[in-house]
Order: C-alpha cells, then sequence, then structure tokens
C-alpha cells in the first residue's frame, strides 16, 4: 500500500465516477481500476459498490476513507511544521471572508509590519467557510455570523467586535428628521445593498425579514464607497455600521439609528482546532484580534 493508491481512492471516493476520477488524476482508466483492485486486494474487502459506470463507496470504504483522510491530514500538518521549523519566510496565509469592507486596511497593516508574508483570500458564506475550515482548505475565517454551534468541538471562534447597523439615507430625505426609524417604515424603499455572500447583505437580509418584507435591492455593489455614493445622490438607503467611516474618512454620510431590531452583531475570526498553526498564521491571529480590538476602542472614543 502506498500514497499513490490512497490518493487514487481519495479521488475516485469524492468524484464517484472511475472515468472522471482518471481524467482529473490525468492517469489511464484500466491503469486507475487495476490500483484500486489491488488495493481492495491487500485489504481483503471491496471498498466501493459497482452499479454500471458509477461506483459508490460502501461501508468497508467509508470507514477506510476517514482513516485515509487522517493520514493525508498529518501528512499535510507534517510539512507546515518543517517548512516552519526551516524559518522559510515565504510563507502564505489563507482566509476565507464573508465580510470584506475590513480586509484592506487590515492586510495592508499587518503586510506593512511582515511583508514577507503572503495572503489567498477568498468570499464565501458562512456555511462555506466552515466546510472550507473543516476540510483543511483555509487558516482563518472571518464572518459577521457565528459559524459553529455550541456543540460543534471542530472549530474554534471568537468575537473580535461587535458592530452595529444603521440606516443610510440620502440627503433631504424625509426620514433624516427622525432620532431612529422602524422598519416598518420603509418597506417600499428603494435599497442599495452588496451582493449575496457578504455579510453586510446577510445582516441587511436578516433584518428585512424579522420586520416581514424583502428589500427592494435596486443596486448591488461590494464597494462601500460606491455604496455611499448611490446613497448620495439619492438611489436608495443602505444598511452600514459606521465602522466603515472609522476606516475610510473619505466616507461622509448621515446615519439613523434604527428601532425594534437586533442590530448589534459581532465579526467572528475562526480556525480549525487541532491544525497546526505556524508561526506566520499565529501572529496574523494575534494581529487581527488587536487591530480590532483598537477599531472597537475608536469607535468608543468617537461616540462620546
Amino acid at each position: 500500500m502506498d500514497l499513490i493508491q490512497l490518493q487514487y481512492f481519495k479521488t475516485i471516493a469524492r468524484l464517484e465516477h472511475m472515468t472522471q476520477a482518471a481524467e482529473e488524476l490525468r492517469v489511464a482508466q484500466p491503469s486507475l481500476s487495476r490500483t484500486i483492485s489491488k488495493l481492495e486486494e491487500e485489504l481483503g474487502t471491496p471498498l466501493f459498490d459497482r452499479v454500471g459506470r458509477r461506483i459508490k463507496l460502501n461501508s468497508f470504504g467509508e470507514s477506510f476513507l476517514s482513516h485515509v483522510d487522517k493520514v493525508f491530514s498529518e501528512l499535510t500538518e507534517a510539512k507546515r511544521e518543517l517548512s516552519d521549523l526551516s524559518d522559510i519566510k515565504e510563507s502564505t496565509i489563507s482566509l476565507a471572508v464573508n465580510t470584506s469592507i475590513f480586509m484592506p486596511d487590515l492586510l495592508k497593516k499587518f503586510i506593512d509590519q511582515y511583508p514577507y508574508i503572503k495572503f489567498h483570500q477568498i468570499l464565501a458564506t458562512t456555511s462555506n467557510i466552515q466546510n472550507l475550515l473543516e476540510d483543511e482548505r483555509i487558516d482563518f475565517g472571518i464572518s459577521v455570523t457565528p459559524i459553529v454551534s455550541p456543540e460543534h468541538h471542530i472549530i474554534q471562534e471568537i468575537p473580535i467586535i461587535t458592530v452595529e447597523t444603521f440606516l443610510a439615507l440620502p440627503p433631504g430625505h424625509a426620514l433624516l428628521e427622525r432620532n431612529s426609524i422602524p422598519l416598518r417604515d420603509i418597506v417600499t424603499e428603494p435599497f442599495i445593498s452588496m451582493p449575496i455572500g457578504y455579510g453586510l447583505r446577510e445582516i441587511a437580509d436578516n433584518l428585512c425579514n424579522q420586520a416581514g418584507f424583502n428589500p427592494n435591492i435596486v443596486i448591488e455593489s461590494n464597494e462601500p464607497l460606491s455604496i455611499i455614493r448611490y446613497v448620495k445622490y439619492g438611489l436608495g438607503l443602505a444598511f452600514i455600521t459606521p465602522l466603515i467611516l472609522e476606516i475610510d474618512p473619505k466616507l461622509v454620510i448621515d446615519l439613523i439609528p434604527i428601532e425594534d431590531a437586533a442590530c448589534k452583531g459581532t465579526i467572528n475570526l475562526s480556525w480549525k482546532k487541532d491544525r497546526y498553526l505556524s508561526k506566520a498564521t499565529l501572529q496574523f491571529r494575534d494581529f487581527v484580534i488587536k487591530y480590532f480590538h483598537d477599531l472597537e476602542k475608536c469607535q468608543f472614543e468617537h461616540s462620546l
């Protein structure tokens, strides 16, 4: 039994199709079939049920796959640890986020201190962030809603800042005269919003759903500056967190508190508990916690 056999087995188990697995692995299908047959002979049991051209893991295969996953996970961790011990400066940290508002400022300040560290960042939904962490395809997740339930023991998650959502209104809007606005009064208003998948969009949709309506979104944009400009031009309202204004002084807009809704939430940092964290990832984790602590402190001081 060797690693090539195990890699072939993992691929077939994932695709459940011999031809597709052969194409992905770039090996001839007869050779792939012989490799798996030899593996099954060594184990003394079939791992798949064959149904025509498709194959499906049987109970023996499912049990074996859980052990194979652990083998490859341990090898990956060993490689990461050895790289760390050898003090390789070219480190890459992988992130999945569902709120990118803070990321340019955060990453710039971090890279200013640690210019040898590189990043790979993707946008993902809350549930996808959890899956990516569990599969060890990312180092950290940053999300505006918790990704794990209290009984979940694989993922470590900590709140790093409390955020409150306000309504951004165009100049001259009639509701600007109020000290706060109930959501029932904006049911028919047009909205400028982040696209689906972004954390602020998730918060906005949840708030509207709680009030019993779907927001009339007329423009979607993933740029906070663009959203605020659209609001200023009178094209619609927007749900905004004041922290955006702390990060970029160019962003100026009238914000009104929302009534009758739980508008406070937390941004959370998460990682897999048993995954080895290199010096670079530990530096980044500590930096993120301090960055948001300082940001929250600044927000509190401005509110006084």
